[in-house]
This record gives structure tokens, sequence and C-alpha cells, in this order.
């Protein structure tokens, strides 16, 4: 099939991982991809043959007035974009449209009826609950505002509207399969399609790492944080933990990746206020191989989500990163996170929030560097079979089959 894969985000193409992953997947059987986004950088070209049969082709998209934006946000239907997809749809005669995340799905659906072409969502995210959570730490007057603009019914009640008139939804885990089903969403559609990585995504080894940074945490006993610091993330309570966990790991080093200036400010004020400064250190943006480096310097690997409808609906990519990398994890008991880690014995959970049972929990995991070997070497075993990307992979293939042959047998019948 001749996909074209729907990518309006405000930032550039590539990277994306969960496209990539999911392109190169269908691409190895056959089918051609080719990514609608936007022109977001003056440097960018229109159109780039990205890989052999992935291609992209950027759009320049005029940035709605204040009044068309605000309706659109009720509404979700984002005219600025239709252009741009009849365009695309009339240059690249796709077979599908492959759309990434809920909010440009009723607008696609609007322009691909007019073209009799079937839609397939891939949502990232639970990304009404995500909403709720991003606005946790608001001030009043902005969690007013963000209430009003991205209202969490109105999503719920536009996701139901919606996503039963495509093909195929895809989600990341059960959980959030489970929400779409109570929606109304007609189960035979939903395609469960995890944030994992094996040896062909994700194929890192040790004696790859930068050894200056191996070096520099050395002496320490590490733990890495990787990743983004809005309220659902859960670092909060990691910092709130230290204080805890000082006499008893004198040597820990939290080790933050990722932060921005600002960002960095905020962590350092809050540890200093508890001070806990010296027992932290941020980085800032770190390109994906130094990320790694990190990862592999670290005694354990924390994914630390704090409890929301949200983080109890996804899993991030990096719990399978760290459980490549054979680096036990210190995970919330988020649904999705503990479920995981149980089962593949690859870590140990604590408490979503909770300050003292997570001081307790690093406590243990200090003291038994046996157990931590373990972890890590089942997490690796795991990773690379029962959670490895190419079983994700063959559900992804199947269904596109699956839709392929719908595709052929309403052209025999037409």
């Amino acid at each position: 099939m001749n996909i074209g894969t729907i990518h309006f985000y405000n930032r550039s193409f590539p990277p994306e991982i969960r496209l990539e992953k999911e392109s190169r997947a269908l691409i190895k059987e056959g089918h051609k991809i080719t990514v609608l986004t936007q022109n977001i950088l003056a440097s960018e070209i229109q159109f780039e043959q990205y890989e052999k049969n992935f291609n992209i082709f950027r759009a320049q998209i005029r940035r709605p007035r204040l009044l068309a934006w605000i309706i659109s946000r009720f509404t979700f239907i984002n005219k600025e974009y239709i252009p741009a997809l009849r365009h695309f749809i009339e240059e690249y005669k796709p077979d599908v449209l492959h759309v990434h995340d809920f909010n440009q799905i009723p607008t696609v659906l609007k322009v691909a009826k007019a073209y009799d072409i079937p839609v397939v969502a891939d949502l990232h995210e639970n990304m009404p609950a995500a909403l709720l959570a991003f606005r946790s730490k608001y001030n009043l007057i902005k969690k007013i505002l963000h209430a009003i603009l991205y209202n969490y019914h109105l999503w719920r009640y536009q996701q139901a509207r919606y996503l039963p008139q495509c093909a195929g939804v895809l989600v990341v885990v059960s959980e959030a399969a489970d929400v779409l089903i109570e929606l109304g969403v007609p189960p035979e559609k939903i395609i469960i399609i995890c944030n994992t990585e094996d040896e062909t995504t994700f194929n890192i080894k040790p004696e790859q790492a930068d050894q200056e940074i191996i070096d520099k945490y050395n002496n320490y006993w590490t733990i890495s944080y990787v990743g983004g610091f809005s309220a659902e993330r859960g670092l909060d309570t990691v910092i709130n933990a230290l204080p805890l966990v000082r006499n008893d790991i004198p040597n820990l080093k939290l080790v933050v990746v990722g932060a921005v200036d600002n960002e960095s400010k905020q962590i350092y004020s809050r540890a200093s206020k508890i001070n806990v400064k010296d027992m932290i250190e941020v980085v800032g943006w770190q390109p994906f191989s130094m990320v790694n480096s990190f990862v592999m310097a670290s005694q354990i690997c924390l994914v630390p989500h704090n409890e929301f409808e949200h983080t109890h609906t996804t899993v991030p990519h990096k719990l399978f990163q760290y459980m490549i990398c054979s680096k036990p994890v210190l995970v919330s008991n988020c649904r999705p996170l503990q479920r995981i880690v149980e089962d593949a014995q690859s870590g140990v959970v604590f408490r979503a929030n909770d300050v003292r049972d997570l001081a307790d929990k690093l406590i243990y995991m200090y003291n038994n560097p046996a157990a931590l070997k373990e972890m890590g070497f089942n997490g690796k075993a795991a990773a690379l079979d029962k959670y490895a990307w190419r079983n994700e992979a063959k559900k992804l293939v199947k269904f596109y089959a699956g839709l392929s042959k719908e595709s052929q047998d309403q052209e025999a019948r037409n």
C-alpha cells in the first residue's frame, strides 16, 4: 500500500521514534511511506527521500488568526491544514492516511471522505488525560483558561464521535484500549502497538558508551532520570526523597538528562530548598547517542510517574531502552509500568507520589547489588523476547495486510 502518514506537530520531523519504527516495519513488508509534516525550519527542504520508500513532504502551514484558532479548540477542525492535506492526497495518491495523534483526526477524516480514503488513528497518548495532567501545576488563571480551551469532556466526546469512523485505532497499552472501548470504539478496531524496542531499533553496546561520562560517575551510586519535566513525570517525588536516603546512600548522585535552562533552574531551586543540591546534576539536552552513555553510567534508571489517569494508560519508550541496556529500573505503580516490570522481573515498584516508599526502595536497591544484577539480566532478556519490537511490528503488518485486502476487495466489487 501507499501509506500517507500525517505528522502535524509544532516541531520538525525527523525525529519521531514511534513513527519511524512503524514506518520501517511496514516498508520491510513492501509498503511505501510518505510523511506529510510541517515546514518548521528555514533550512528544511520541501521534499526529501529519507530512506528507500520512505519520503517526507513538508508543507507550509499558515498560522490561523486568533479567533479561528479558538474556534478550532471546540470544533476540532483545523482549517489551516486542509489545503496541504488536499495537495498531498492529489500529489501522492495515498491508499490510506495514517494519522499520528487525535488532534488532527477530525480534520483528516473531513478531507479523506471526499477522496474515499480510509483513515488510521495512531494515538501516542491518552491525550484528554494528558491535558489534565499537564495543567495540574498551572496557576489558577492559566488552569481555568486551559480547562476551557482543552476541555477533557469535549475531547472525550469528540473521540467517541470520530474514532469509530476510522479504519483502525492504534494505542500503546491495553489500559488505553479499555478507555476507548468504554467510549464506544469497537474493540475489533483497536490494535495495541506498544512502545517497545529490540536489536533492530535500539542496538546499544556498553563499549559504545562515552568513556569520559562513565569515568565521571565512577565514584557515585548513580541513578538517572531521562525525559520531560511536566507534572505527571514524577521527578518531584524523586527529588523530595533524596533527604531521606542521604545517610543510607552517601554517594548517591541523581543525574537528570534533558532539561532546558528554565527547567534546570527550577530543579536546582527545589533541591537547594531541601539541601540536596549536591546530590543532583542536571544535564541539558543531549544527542540520543550521548543519552545512552548516561544510562550506561547508572546503577539504576527511573520512570517515577506520578498518579494520573494519563500515567495509568501509557508507557514510555525509555523503559524498554533501559531494559535493553541491562539496567534495573525503579518505577511507580502506575498500571502499565507495574504490569511490565513485575512480569519481566526487571526492577522495583514504589507507590506513586509516595516519597517515603520511593526512598525505602532506593535503599533496598543500594543494599542488594546482586539482586540489581539479576534484574538487569531479566530486563534485557524480556526486552529482546516477550517485549521486543518485532512482536509489535508483526501486529502492525498484519493489520495493514487486512486493510490492503479490504481495499482490493472493494475495488473488485466496484
